[in-house]
């Protein structure tokens, strides 16, 4: 299996930054600002929580078949596989 790319890797890791978060953590400065400029404050991930993220989501990345990775660099959990199985019968 071939390694995965720095933007599937960071793709992943927003992800779970996402899926993890009660909306008061920004990734990064940029994000924290335009939540400022929205009225919210937000506090930003230290360089080692963003690492630990990163590192997290490469290990998903490597315990997956290739075919579960995103195909666009998509952060929203949607980015991943869903089996037509587990979707509502109108959303097939």
């Amino acid at each position: 299996m071939t390694e995965s790319t720095e933007a599937e890797v960071l793709a992943r890791a927003k992800s779970n930054f996402i899926d993890t978060t009660h909306d008061d953590r920004a990734w990064d400065k940029e994000a924290m600002q335009r939540e400022a400029d929205k009225g919210h404050s937000v506090m930003c991930l230290t360089e080692e929580e963003r690492q630990e993220y990163l590192e997290q989501a490469r290990h998903e990345l490597r315990s997956r078949p290739a075919d579960y990775r995103t195909v666009e660099c998509d952060p929203t959990p949607k980015a991943w596989p869903v089996e037509p199985s587990s979707m509502p019968p109108d959303a097939r």
